[in-house]
């Protein structure tokens, strides 16, 4: 089996490219979180429960 050589940015732009990556995930996990406090919402108004008139 032959070696094979694969190159690899300069650190500083390996480092910026992390830093990017970070970000975006950042971004996307406080959308996923919006989005989960959204359903969770919707579905506390469709699935409220009904309260009898003796309960108030």
């Amino acid at each position: 089996m032959t070696p094979i050589s694969i190159e690899q940015p300069p650190l500083d732009e390996q480092k910026a490219i992390a830093h990017f990556l970070d970000h975006k995930i950042k971004q996307i996990d406080d959308l996923i979180a919006k989005k989960e406090a959204l359903i969770e919402k919707q579905g506390r108004k469709t699935h409220r429960p009904h309260q009898s008139r003796r309960h108030r």
